[in-house]
């Protein structure tokens, strides 16, 4: 689903530079980074698989981020599995770059 659905704004490692991203505003979130906007923790928490979900299901108002409400929850827990296995893959490279 994320190949299918998500690649072509957050690229292939979710660095937001996905072959769409140029021509948006705002542009797609680098998950690589670890940081989220819209979430119902505190500033520097990560956002709860639930604050995920729920901006898959519902997309975000303002941005190109797309509602997917009609996808199964199973495939939107997978995609949620995979966005966080790309933040915490980005935040690891980034602290071996670092370090």
């Amino acid at each position: 689903l994320y190949k299918r659905q998500c690649l072509q704004c957050n690229g292939f490692a979710g660095g937001g530079d996905g072959p769409t991203a140029l021509g948006m505003l705002p542009r797609p979130r680098d998950f690589r980074r670890g940081v989220f906007k819209w979430k119902s923790t505190s500033r520097n928490d990560k956002p709860t698989r639930a604050d995920m979900e729920r901006l898959l299901r519902d997309g975000i108002v303002g941005t190109s981020m797309p509602a997917f409400g009609l996808y199964p929850n199973d495939q939107l827990s997978a995609v949620t599995d995979y966005v966080i296995y790309l933040s915490q893959r980005g935040e690891f490279e980034r602290g071996l770059l670092f370090a």
